[in-house]
């Protein structure tokens, strides 16, 4: 079987994401997706940290700028939350350049604007990383 990175993370985020939408439907706010996806990965023993802002490196030094990520989750896994008809390349490419630039190695797309959930997961682990940044 192939080892996945956070799995049993990754698992609960996903399950959380769909329930989250079963239950809300598609027509609130990405906050208020945040909200409830943090209340529920709370429940399950998960940290959550919402609107966090995070150090972005540069040839393995930290610049001043940041990024303002939507969700991570146990410090490992980045949400980020959509309301867009369609997950397309803009999104892609939001969530790879979040993973590029800071320690995360895993990240998901969630748009909760459909009827039915989508979601997308990236891995882009640090030794690959064109930036290298520093692992505290």
């Amino acid at each position: 079987m192939e080892n996945i990175l956070h799995k049993e993370l990754s698992d609960a985020i996903i399950g959380v994401c769909i329930d989250v939408h079963k239950l809300m439907g598609s027509n609130f706010s990405e906050r208020i997706y945040e909200a409830c996806v943090q209340r529920d990965l709370q429940k399950l023993g998960y940290k959550c940290e919402r609107q966090k802002w995070v150090d972005i490196f540069f040839r393995g030094e930290k610049l001043e700028e940041q990024y303002r990520l939507d969700m991570v989750v146990d410090n490992k896994v980045i949400i980020e939350f959509k309301k867009v008809p369609d997950l397309d390349n803009t999104q892609t490419r939001q969530i790879l350049c979040y993973l590029e630039a800071t320690i995360y190695e895993v990240g998901y797309v969630a748009n909760f604007s459909r009827s039915r959930l989508q979601f997308r997961r990236f891995i882009l682990e640090n030794d690959r990383k064109k930036y290298k940044p520093i692992i505290p």
